[in-house]
Parts: C-alpha cells; sequence; structure tokens
C-alpha cells in the first residue's frame, strides 16, 4: 500500500456495536472528524456493512481512499495480520475484503482482529491519554521492550506490539479463548455453576471476564438475574462481593497475560467493562491479585499497567495500523 491515503474510513466491529469513524489528514495531523454507530446484531454480511456505514455516516467512496476495518473474530487468509475474510465470534457478521474493495472502487482496504486495532491505539493518542493505573511510567519513548494490551466487552481479545527494524508490529492471539484458573473453594464453586449453566466442560478467560461473564458472576454471588449493564450500574460502581471476585479475575488474566508475552514495555488494559466501570481495574483486589504471584512479583511490579480510557479506541488504532503499512 504505497502513500498515504487521502481519507481513512475506519470501524470498529464488536459483538455488541460497531463503531464507524472518518479519518481526514489537517494541519499535519491526522483527526476524526466523523464518528457513528450501529448495533452489530443487524449486520450479517460485507453489503449489510456497507450499506450501514453509508446510511450512517452519511458518506460516498471518493478516489484515494484508505479503508481499515478491525472485527471482533479471526482472519482468515494469506496473512496473519490482515485477512481476506472474518467473521465475528459473537456475532453473524461476515465480511469478505475482496468484495469491499469491489463496491467501494478501491484496492486500499484492510481487515483485520480488532485486537490489532487495540495494540495499535497503544501509539495513537488514544493511548498517548490512558491513564496509569499502577507500575512505572511509561518510557516517553517506549523504548523497543514488548507491549500487550488486553479487554473485555462482549468477549475478550488480547494481542502484543513488537518492534522490529525500528517499527512496531501488533500480533493478534486467541489467548480470550484459553482455559481460565479458578483457585479456592468459592471460585470453584462458580466454576461448576459456570460450566452447567454453559453446557461447557472447560470455562475460557471470555467465559469468565466477558459481559455474560460478568452477568453470570454476580447471579452465582446473589441469585439476581441482570444484564451485564445492569450488573456495571448496581454492582461494579461499588464495594460488593461481584466487584471483589470480578476484579481478581481481571487482574488473574491481566497477570497471566503479562507473563506470557513478557510485555515488559507495558500492558494497557481497553475493552467496555473496565472503561465503563474503573472500579473493577482500581479496587484493592486487583492490585492484591495481580501481585499476588511471589515468585514473580518483582517481575510484574516492573510493568506498566495504563487503562485505555478513550471509547473510541479501537477507531484510532484501526487507523494507526492502516498507516503503519502505507508508511511502512
Amino acid at each position: 500500500m504505497a502513500g498515504l491515503p487521502v481519507r481513512i474510513l475506519v470501524a470498529d466491529i464488536g459483538g455488541t456495536n460497531c463503531r464507524f469513524g472518518l479519518f481526514v489528514h489537517e494541519r499535519q495531523a491526522w483527526t476524526l472528524a466523523k464518528v457513528s454507530i450501529c448495533p452489530s446484531s443487524g449486520l450479517s454480511c460485507s453489503d449489510d456493512f456497507l450499506d450501514a456505514m453509508q446510511a450512517r455516516m452519511d458518506i460516498r467512496p471518493q478516489s484515494g481512499d484508505a479503508l481499515a476495518l478491525a472485527i471482533a473474530g479471526p482472519v482468515q487468509g494469506d496473512a496473519v495480520l490482515f485477512g481476506r475474510s472474518a467473521s465475528l465470534t459473537n456475532g453473524s457478521l461476515v465480511l469478505d475484503a475482496d468484495r469491499i474493495r469491489q463496491r467501494w472502487s478501491t484496492n486500499r482496504c484492510l481487515l483485520f482482529n480488532d485486537f490489532v486495532a487495540q495494540a495499535h491505539a497503544c501509539l495513537s493518542p488514544a493511548g498517548q491519554g490512558a491513564r496509569q493505573v499502577a507500575g512505572p511510567v511509561v518510557c516517553a519513548k517506549g523504548g523497543n521492550a514488548c507491549r500487550a494490551v488486553l479487554g473485555a466487552g462482549t468477549g475478550l481479545g488480547a494481542a502484543t506490539l513488537q518492534q522490529f527494524a525500528g517499527q512496531w508490529h501488533a500480533l493478534p492471539s486467541e489467548f480470550g479463548h484459553t482455559a481460565f484458573a479458578f483457585h479456592g473453594t468459592e471460585e470453584v464453586a462458580f466454576q461448576t455453576y459456570l460450566c452447567h449453566r454453559c453446557h461447557i466442560p472447560c470455562a475460557t478467560c471470555e467465559d469468565v471476564l466477558s459481559g455474560r461473564g460478568l452477568a453470570w458472576l454476580h447471579a452465582f454471588l446473589t441469585g439476581q438475574e441482570m444484564s451485564p449493564a445492569e450488573v456495571g450500574r448496581t454492582a461494579l460502581d461499588r464495594d460488593s462481593a461481584t466487584l471483589r471476585l470480578f476484579a481478581r479475575f481481571y487482574a488473574r488474566a491481566c497477570r497471566h497475560w503479562i507473563l506470557s508475552s513478557l510485555c515488559l514495555g507495558g500492558l494497557w488494559i481497553s475493552g467496555g467493562i473496565a472503561q465503563a466501570n474503573p472500579l473493577c481495574i482500581d479496587s484493592p483486589c486487583f492490585l492484591q491479585e495481580l501481585y499476588g504471584c511471589s515468585q514473580m512479583a518483582a517481575l510484574l511490579r516492573s510493568v506498566p499497567i495504563c487503562l485505555l480510557t478513550d471509547a473510541l479506541s479501537g477507531l484510532w488504532g484501526a487507523a494507526w495500523a492502516l498507516l503503519s503499512v502505507a508508511e511502512g
């Protein structure tokens, strides 16, 4: 992809919402000029997606456009990062990059996992505005140590940023689908409850930390059936049994991802749950669990931990991912 585009159309497609954005180049900087959101549930194919983007953004193709599409699911194709097709893990949408290029009359369309975008968001203005949670201050110039991102929302995603030949590259993962480690009588009881309720033999990190996992945890602890949003409003805004246990679970996933990725350059936490309910990261239970591995405590304490507070970080990351290819 040679040369910079005239404008960049981006999408951050999650299991609940699809966010669209338009970036334009003004005064030697890229600016997020327009944003729109629609439910992901009404989208099933590339044509549905493009129709929704055109209608919501009131926009038509222009010569020199580039499209950067981040979807919460695996991509298929010849490359690890940028695929020819992709499907939404927690939804029915299937995207075909060739069909999108054909309809938009452009050869500049990149399709990638949403946490490739979240990783690149750490390098963007959204990442620069992240809130420090724990650990040392992030090095101003970043250094070349591995960085990582992890976030829970409708699902759970994770990715790393590695530097090669002076350029950052995002590497996706399927960490969310690895088995979650439960400890102690109460947690094992919840594991049994969760597996029985979901008809699964083994609970994954996504089963535990996604929105539905939060709702199931609250139901297990209180007997109250609520939507994830309702649990957030009533149980994650104060010191509650649900908050304490969910914060421990979130920290444990972060600890495992830090140790797996060796992200000595920092861990950025993203995703709708932490952004809407920061107490699940600010709770004392989070840091107690994060540093609860005595053998590796020194390493864990050396890693900067930040919270991406910008709900549009996925749009910024998608644009930065495309620009890294255009400028590379």
